[in-house]
């Protein structure tokens, strides 16, 4: 049904592919990449499914929806809109920080997305600039639920102890391995944030060890030299408290 025209992205969950559907649209295929054991195919399966079953039941403009499932020789593969525009981390390396305004509009268009997931009792747990994408119109959307967890979860996806999501936009209970609640989202968004109007992270410095360590005492580094409004939006976001 799709036509394959090019590689998008490989991650840790697999593979997102730009195609071209029936209608001549284009459209990204993210395919699972069954690897491993049988337990550990099941486990990624087990993932997959999850995320479709978030995309279903979360709707917001700025989050990327849903368009079909394809189970293709037993892989699953999500069909969601192409966003032409790229992710925030490429945006940023291309063109370096965005002006503080246009921060600020990123931040207000995601904070009422994250809103809604919330309040369907889904959290997001790896929010960071390579999961918010821009359409033709360079309006943001939230992407990638593929390590979400719900209140209703009892998969046990995750070991407990295990970090999940990228260092420098954790929440600081996620850097240490707590259970995470909606608060660790508005935390990462925060740090993406940061790096928007920065080009780097607030816990930027050293290796990953040490970039853990900084986030997991809730030592954030924010700009002096942004406006003292986004300073302060950003200091709250990143309050080492998750209450």
């Amino acid at each position: 049904e799709y036509a394959i025209v090019r590689r998008l992205a490989r991650g840790g969950m697999g593979v997102v592919d730009l195609a071209r559907g029936e209608d001549g649209g284009l459209v990204a295929l993210k395919r699972l990449g069954l690897h491993g054991t049988a337990a550990e195919m099941q486990d990624a399966r087990a993932r997959f499914e999850r995320e479709l079953a978030v995309l279903r039941s979360v709707r917001h403009d700025a989050i990327v929806p849903l368009l079909d499932v394809v189970d293709d020789q037993g892989d699953l593969v999500l069909v969601m809109p192409y966003l032409a525009g790229g992710n925030l981390a490429e945006r940023i390396a291309a063109e370096g920080p965005l002006s503080e305004e246009r921060v600020q509009e990123i931040a207000r268009r995601l904070l009422p997305a994250l809103a809604v997931a919330h309040r369907a009792g889904v959290v997001h747990r790896d929010i960071k600039p390579a999961n918010v994408l821009f359409d033709d119109d360079g309006q943001a959307h939230l992407a990638d639920f593929g390590v979400a967890t719900t209140r209703d979860d009892t998969g046990g996806l995750t070991r407990t102890g295990m970090v999940v999501g990228t260092p420098g936009f954790l929440a600081p209970e996620q850097a240490r391995g707590e259970p995470v609640t909606a608060a660790a989202d508005i935390a990462s968004l925060g740090a993406t944030l940061h790096f928007a109007a920065t080009g780097r992270s607030p816990y930027e410095g050293g290796e990953s060890a040490a970039v853990l360590l900084r986030t997991a005492r809730a030592k954030p580094s924010i700009d002096r030299a942004l406006d003292r409004d986004l300073r302060r939006m950003l200091a709250s976001m990143l309050d080492g408290r998750p209450d």
